[in-house]
């Protein structure tokens, strides 16, 4: 769980590189609009922290408008979230 002021993260998953690296990982299921309006200021605070959201394909356009920080790597999905694209933006994130 990362605290930063009044903003609590708990990601689905922590990843450590072989490099020693810490990289989050949160998997995006149906989120209500209101959630995602509160996901979106977690994520700002957590602007400077390496993370993967993988986001369902089903719910990219309700996502176009939210600016990702450079620290953040998305993954759209259709049914599942494949390994080999969670490890290929986990080194671009490393």
């Amino acid at each position: 769980v990362l605290v930063r002021g009044q903003r609590v993260f708990s990601p689905d998953f922590t990843v450590l590189t072989p490099s020693g690296n810490r990289v989050l990982l949160e998997i995006v299921g149906f989120w209500t609009p209101e959630y995602r309006r509160h996901k979106s200021q977690v994520l700002e605070a957590f602007f400077d922290t390496p993370l993967v959201l993988a986001i369902p394909q089903s719910l990219k356009a309700q996502w176009t408008k939210h600016k990702f920080s450079p620290n953040h790597r998305v993954i759209f999905y259709s049914q599942e979230v494949f390994p080999g694209e969670i490890i290929r933006a986990i080194e671009e994130n490393s």
